[in-house]
């Protein structure tokens, strides 16, 4: 039992310092990234090596946070994918943390302009925080609906979400959040237009971040209203807001602002046609522009005087201090022996008011022990009632989930490849020229291509998963009949690097191959037309380059040009990176020599399976 308990004890001691090693690494991001990232990875190998699944899920997200902050969009959500499946795989749907990854994978999806999974995450976010009743999940959701409005231009939603997100932080007062909504709102009033509405919204984010002494978002703010009364055509009063912009901006050392604030005060200038301060503050802007780069030394250098005269000074009075340091020690004495009497007091007072404090709480403890004993009862009852809400909540997120993966499989399922019929028709016809040929050995050696080539295709649906090799011998076999029907008109190659057994999802490479021969090599003339087809291991990713040499995208506008081979094949790799919680991706290249097109190559990167 001992043994059991210290077992515990020790692997709570390890959890702990998981968790504290994440907080540090969240408490220095804004501060010192490269430290924040080492903390990061350090608590993510440790959480592995002690098989502590939420420890891990948190050092991951806080990876992907780090990575977003860099802008490598692509590594952040690749974390952030991570740490969802642990949550998922533990049952932790339901929790605060999961919906913070939720929200954080939607504004990386808003950077990249992804609507389609920024609406995806959000609508996760918002019924994550409506399940467990957190309102600082709900804010958060709100003020992100609003900024994905604001990107589109919508303002009367983004209005409407941002209201929403200000009646909850309101609540519980946060104000620096209270202060970036006002600045927001102020921003899209200033878009569209309405300067006066503009001014009146950063008015109310200036005095929040004045009250919480943020001096560089107050000097933001007192240029925002100063930019937004010279397009009021109100100069002298732009100019005094301007003026308040460059010294609170200067004291909070942001020099990469003040420039800002002087192109704008020039501006006003001119408008008020004083010359001569017009040509002061553009000569200003040009002269910090340049000098921007030199602040740190300055800084460095003053900071180094600095120290020079406080070592001047210490110096010229450390013989005075040793003059006074022997009265010094006389009337400390004096104080010890003043400063022991009164404890001696204390001491005294104090043991009286204990023995009258010992029976006031003589008869104060029955009286505690039966109220103590009815509110546990009460507490017991509200315990098993809010215990019945949770599970009724959980086990409706549960079917929501569930319905929601059923429908993504069920459009995967939809979308599953299709070889074309005026392909399938044509074959026939080489086939069928072939034995007018009178020769039926070769005949039946493609018709058993063919056929294998079609019972494939019937046979593997969209949502199973197929050996590389298998797939591989199936695309062969394609490319040989598309060979036959195009009379030899192009060589292939392929080569697969990959050592170890893997799997694909069947039937997912075939339509960019597909595309490939019909609108590049097809139309294409002359001699040397070529596929190539590799596969190849990148770490935890498969990639896999379809290159060919015919006549490229840009040649000449065809109509529907890779419109349905592309567009279901990209929606197929969106719902699988859905499903997988993984990132499936297809990039797609011009190839150009002599500045003329020369083919086009296409790069899809899969997880290894």
């Amino acid at each position: 039992m001992g043994t059991t308990t210290a077992i515990a004890q020790t692997d709570s001691a390890r959890y702990a310092q998981v968790d504290t090693l994440v907080n540090l690494s969240r408490g220095i991001v804004n501060i010192n990234i490269d430290k924040a990232d080492s903390l990061a990875r350090e608590a993510l190998k440790l959480a592995v090596a002690e098989h502590y699944p939420q420890g891990e899920a948190n050092a991951s997200s806080q990876l992907g946070m780090i990575y977003f902050h860099r802008g490598n969009n692509k590594e952040a959500i690749k974390y952030y994918l991570a740490a969802l499946k642990i949550y998922e795989r533990d049952q932790l749907e339901n929790t605060l943390q999961y919906g913070l990854v939720m929200i954080r994978l939607a504004a990386v999806f808003h950077v990249e302009k992804d609507w389609e999974r920024n609406r995806y995450y959000l609508k996760k976010t918002l019924s994550i925080a409506r399940t467990i009743s957190n309102e600082r999940l709900l804010g958060l959701a709100y003020t992100e609906l609003a900024d994905r409005h604001t990107a589109r231009q919508e303002y009367d939603s983004s209005f409407h979400y941002y209201q929403a997100a200000l009646d909850i932080f309101g609540k519980s007062n946060d104000r620096l959040r209270i202060a970036n909504i006002y600045g927001n709102m102020g921003i899209n009033y200033f878009y569209m237009g309405k300067y006066a509405q503009a001014v009146e919204q950063f008015k109310k984010g200036l005095a929040v971040n004045r009250q919480q002494g943020k001096t560089m978002q107050y000097g933001n703010g007192l240029y925002n209203i100063g930019e937004s009364y010279f397009y009021m055509n109100n100069y002298p009063l732009a100019i005094t807001y301007l003026d308040s912009a460059e010294v609170t901006l200067s004291v909070a050392g942001q020099w990469g602002a003040v420039p800002d604030v002087y192109l704008m005060k020039a501006r006003a200038y001119k408008q008020l046609k004083q010359i001569d301060s017009t040509a002061l503050y553009f000569e200003k802007f040009i002269a910090l522009k340049d000098s921007t780069s030199n602040q740190t030394y300055q800084t460095e250098l003053a900071s180094l005087q600095t120290a020079l005269d406080l070592y001047k000074h210490e110096t010229e009075n450390k013989l005075l201090k040793q003059d006074n340091r022997i009265a010094t020690l006389y009337r400390n004495l004096a104080v010890a022996v003043a400063i022991a009497l009164i404890a001696l007091l204390a001491f005294v007072l104090t043991r009286q008011k204990l023995r009258i404090n010992q029976s006031i709480k003589a008869k104060l403890e029955s009286e505690v022990q039966a109220r103590t004993a009815e509110i546990t009862q009460a507490n017991t009852e509200i315990q098993n009632k809010n215990n019945a809400l949770e599970e009724s909540n959980a086990v409706k997120s549960k079917l929501v989930s569930a319905l929601e993966e059923v429908n993504l499989k069920l459009q995967l399922s939809l979308n599953r490849a299709k070889v074309d019929p005026h392909f399938v028709f044509n074959t026939l016809n080489s086939i069928q020229h072939i034995v007018m040929e009178k020769k039926p050995h070769e005949a039946l050696d493609h018709l058993a291509k063919l056929s294998r080539l079609m019972r494939y295709v019937l046979e593997k649906s969209s949502l199973e998963i197929v050996a590389l090799t298998e797939e591989v011998k199936m695309l062969e076999q394609y490319i040989q009949l598309e060979q036959l029907r195009l009379d030899d008109k192009f060589q292939y190659q392929i080569i697969a690097n990959v050592p170890e057994p893997v799997k694909v999802p069947a039937m997912l490479i075939q339509p960019y191959v597909e595309n490939a021969i019909l609108h590049g090599l097809s139309p294409a003339a002359g001699a040397g037309l070529l596929l190539k087809l590799l596969v190849e291991k990148a770490g935890e990713m498969l990639r896999i380059v379809i290159e060919d040499n015919g006549v490229g995208r840009t040649a000449k506008p065809r109509e529907n040009h890779q419109s349905m081979g592309s567009s279901l094949g990209q929606k197929r790799l969106d719902i699988l990176s859905k499903l997988e919680h993984k990132l499936f991706s297809v990039a797609i290249e011009d190839i150009v020599l002599n500045g003329k097109p020369a083919g086009t190559k296409v790069i899809l990167e899969i997880p290894a399976q």
